[in-house]
């Protein structure tokens, strides 16, 4: 089981035993995770306060 913070979402993975099924089966759970804002979020993320990088120039 794996928690993820960021999506608040309780994510049950059960592995087959093969290593052909591993594979993809961790490919479908990558398609599924990269699906609606998952993605958009992962892609767009910010510092959570813009400024400090410029405070951080302006000190040096």
């Amino acid at each position: 089981m794996v928690y993820d913070k960021r999506t608040s979402v309780l994510i049950i993975k059960t592995l087959p035993n093969n290593a052909e099924s591993i594979t993809e089966f961790i490919q479908k759970t990558d398609r599924k995770l990269n699906m609606g804002n998952h993605s958009k979020n992962t892609d767009n993320e910010m510092p959570t306060n813009p400024d400090d990088k410029t405070d951080d120039e302006n000190t040096d």
